[in-house]
């Protein structure tokens, strides 16, 4: 599984994102020197997680949103598309670089739902969308219009 997956799995049984576990924690005090054992039991017991869940956890209220670049895909048991997770829940847009999501925020895209009504072609003729990106959204699962 796939440390995103982690992260989405956690959402879809809390419905909490995990930038709201990170605000929760922050108000509790927890933080980068926080052993992790204080945060995973603090999750077990409000939140009824596992210790795999809650590593996850641990790792972003730590480290934030950033993950080595030896996961990205890997294709191993936690390798991700890109080495950002996404704190802000499950139907954000997966980070593609810093102009490609501007583009697409001009346009009006802002989850991966909305993507479904463009094609490859008209994404790329988006001034910042190129190539990689097309390929981290592909890779990602995420279905464009056919041509």
């Amino acid at each position: 599984m796939s440390f995103q997956a982690y992260l989405d799995n956690i959402e879809a049984k809390t419905g909490k994102t995990p930038q709201q576990f990170i605000d929760e924690a922050e108000k509790k005090g927890f933080g980068k020197a926080t052993k992790s054992g204080e945060i995973i039991q603090w999750l077990a017991s409000d939140y009824d997680l596992g210790r795999g869940h809650a590593m996850a956890l641990v790792h972003v209220i730590k480290n934030g949103a950033k993950i080595s670049d030896s996961h990205v895909n890997s294709g191993k048991t936690h390798s991700d598309p890109s080495n950002k997770l996404k704190l802000d829940g499950k139907d954000t847009l997966l980070y593609i670089g810093d102009p490609a999501t501007s583009a697409l925020t001009v346009i009006g895209v802002t989850k991966p739902s909305q993507l479904t009504q463009f094609t490859e072609r008209e994404l790329l003729a988006l001034h910042g969308v190129g190539p990689k990106a097309i390929r981290l959204l592909k890779e990602a699962g995420i279905k464009l219009k056919e041509d």
